[in-house]
């Protein structure tokens, strides 16, 4: 069963994201740090042992960038848990006055544009030369 708990930066030792491969983040924590700090930050846990993390930068007002890093080994049992509960977390900012929450993926990456449309967000467009290495970047909205 998936725990969710608030984020502590000491998290981010405990799991290796595909992030750091697939997209090419050489400093993944300090990226993932960064956007800790501009709002709300959660933990996932499998009996004890931190699975990702994942959050919301506040931009500014009423305007969020989602963000997320999964270990590269979550058990399939483990996905209804967290899709669940990041929609719960989003339904809960919109909520609460979010009138806008961003995500992008790799492009090519099929599983994340499969998730972000899962759990709401629409396409609204390529953002060429975006990545870290100059790849394309597909950008999600999630607007209320």
């Amino acid at each position: 069963m998936v725990e969710i708990g608030e984020f502590r930066d000491t998290d981010l030792d405990q799991f290796t994201p595909a992030l750091a491969e697939l997209a090419g983040v050489d400093d993944w924590r300090k990226m993932l740090l960064g956007a800790a700090l501009f709002g709300p930050a959660w933990t996932g846990r499998i009996d004890g042992r931190v699975i990702g993390c994942a959050g919301l930068a506040n931009l500014w007002q009423g305007r969020a960038q989602a963000w997320c890093a999964l270990d590269r080994d979550v058990p399939k049992s483990a996905w209804v848990g967290i899709h669940r509960a990041v929609v719960a977390r989003l339904n809960r900012a919109q909520a609460e006055g979010l009138r806008r929450i961003e995500g992008e993926t790799l492009v090519g990456f099929l599983p994340g544009r499969r998730w972000l449309e899962m759990l709401g967000f629409e396409h609204e467009g390529l953002a060429r030369a975006y990545g870290p290495r100059g790849e394309d970047f597909l950008r999600f909205a999630r607007i209320v």
